[in-house]
């Protein structure tokens, strides 16, 4: 008797639908199968694609990744940007909803345990400008990255880099206006030199920013610089 009541005392509501949650995730069983998995995806860019392609060594890349070498090598990126993982960010994002930040790092954490068989060294969120900071007050970014470097045991590097160039508000802008909007927007120091790097975000959308931190990271000396987010925008 005892034993039940504390069975639901403490068991976890899933955060999408109030069912009961199962295993680790506040999720139940038919929120989680329901949520877009990326799964057939350019390991670098994360781009959906249409068939399956041949993997170019190790890492499956799609035609622009094959024909332009960026600075990212790899990328994991488990779900797309649409109901319910959309939904998700945007509570953590502009409620701070922390739960789901949480949860986020908790997806994210079982992704990149099944694709990595050597860590990289470092995490490094993306950082935001310290206006953008003070208006919202955290950085979903560093929420996610927490998460993962308690569960992976990986060191988080929060000052290694700085956002310098505030900039416009990049959810609103194209692809092209983006990248012009990021360039030299990061300060990074010399503690990444030599290590291995996953940048962590919430959303992958055109690449400008990852991309940009990558080079400066790689420009301090980094040997290698991956991307972890959550979802990618189709």
């Amino acid at each position: 008797m005892l034993q039940f009541l504390y069975s639901q005392f403490t068991r976890s509501t899933c955060v999408l639908c109030d069912d009961q949650a199962t295993g680790a995730l506040d999720l139940c069983s038919a929120c989680l199968v329901n949520l877009p998995r990326n799964s057939q995806c350019c390991h670098v860019c994360a781009l959906p694609l249409p068939a399956p392609m041949d993997a170019r060594g190790s890492v499956l890349r799609c035609g622009g990744c094959i024909a332009s070498r960026g600075p990212i090598s790899e990328s994991v990126i488990p779900y797309l940007y649409r109901p319910p993982a959309d939904f998700m960010i945007r509570r953590l994002k502009y409620a701070d909803d922390t739960k789901y930040g949480r949860l986020i790092g908790e997806l994210l954490f079982q992704s990149v345990q099944t694709r990595y068989t050597t860590l990289p060294d470092r995490l490094i969120p993306i950082p935001l400008h310290s206006s953008r900071y003070r208006q919202r007050g955290f950085n979903q970014a560093r929420i996610i990255a927490r998460h993962l470097s308690k569960r992976l045991h990986i060191p988080l590097e929060e000052s290694a880099a700085t956002r310098v160039i505030a900039g416009d508000r990049q959810a609103a802008l194209g692809a092209r206006a983006r990248a012009r909007n990021m360039r030299r927007a990061f300060l990074v120091n010399n503690a990444v030199a030599g290590r291995t790097i996953a940048v962590v975000d919430d959303v992958y959308t055109t690449g400008a920013t990852c991309s940009t931190l990558a080079r400066s990271l790689l420009a301090a000396g980094a040997s290698r610089v991956d991307v972890w987010a959550f979802a990618r925008t189709p």
